[in-house]
């Protein structure tokens, strides 16, 4: 008898510790911001990667995975030879499309370049 007497307080204990913890965790899983991946991948472009061109194009469009963040994204086109940067250094994430980076290019631009993606960790695209 004296077993029963102690068996049953601690089955009340956990219904209690059950009682508060899961709202607890509940209340946890919402307020606590998801986690998300790391890297967008690169999923098309214009001129798209390898694109044989005729003349320069005026601006530079990437579309990718996953919303960018604007304090993380960034990109931008350097000559092939030289290694200079030759963009406008305006690269910014679309209005219209937070999957969408585009950035303009001057009129001069030389037609081998390379275009290089500054969003953490973004494989490299190659425009001739």
């Amino acid at each position: 008898m004296a077993l029963m007497n102690y068996v049953l307080p601690m089955r009340r204990g956990w219904k209690r510790l059950l009682l508060l913890a899961l709202p607890l965790a509940c209340c946890l899983l919402f307020l606590l911001p998801a986690t998300s991946e790391a890297h967008a991948i690169l999923l098309q472009s214009d001129p798209a990667q390898d694109a044989v061109l005729k003349s320069p194009p005026s601006q530079v469009r990437m579309w990718f995975s996953e919303d960018l963040s604007p304090a993380f994204s960034t990109a931008q086109v350097i000559n092939g030879s030289s290694r200079q940067r030759i963009d406008l250094q305006d690269a910014h994430i679309s209005s219209s499309n937070t999957r969408e980076m585009d950035l303009s290019l001057p009129a001069n631009v030389p037609l081998r370049s390379i275009l290089y993606s500054g969003e953490r960790n973004l494989p490299t695209m190659g425009m001739c």
